[in-house]
């Protein structure tokens, strides 16, 4: 059976002991230990909604990029969320406003990009320690932020309380 078949086989059972109102405990006598300990992974995973560390980066970085979209009206191109340690990072490519463009021609203009950059961030950075709070169950105790004005990326690093590997 390929993985694709694996896996709706058993989504179809861990339906059929949700329907029927089973525990994890009815398991069928006839499966191994591996088997019992797989399905009932995929039983918690399943019924709890509890994600891997790629879905929840994936999730933080999508919410925060809709979140720059909403809020500050242009979002970034792509974007990207790395968890490590007691750190989650966001990478935004490609939000560089076209005022932006305007000032970056001027004498001051790279500092003028920065400041603005800075303030627009200070300004919202209680709603982004908001999301990364709500998806990593943990506290955020800084954030620190830097862009580039020639690329248009930023970084933004939340560091949490507790460790998440």
């Amino acid at each position: 059976m390929r993985v694709r078949g694996w896996m709706v086989f058993i989504t179809n059972i861990i339906q059929g002991f949700l329907n029927r109102g089973w525990d994890f405990a009815c398991v069928p006598a006839h499966l191994g230990g591996v088997q019992k300990a797989l399905l009932n992974y995929i039983y918690i995973m399943y019924t709890i909604g509890e994600m891997t560390r790629g879905q929840l980066e994936d999730t933080i970085a999508k919410e925060i990029t809709q979140f720059y979209a909403e809020t500050v009206g242009v979002g970034p191109r792509q974007s990207k969320a790395y968890m490590t340690h007691d750190m989650v990072l966001i990478r935004l490519k490609g939000n560089t406003h076209p005022y932006e463009h305007i000032l970056l021609k001027k004498s001051k203009g790279v500092e003028m990009v920065k400041h603005l950059r800075t303030t627009i961030l200070e300004s919202i950075v209680d709603d982004l320690t908001t999301i990364v709070e709500k998806h990593t169950k943990t506290k955020v105790i800084s954030v620190h932020a830097d862009s580039s004005t020639r690329t248009g990326e930023r970084f933004v690093i939340f560091i949490l309380d507790k460790n998440l590997d």
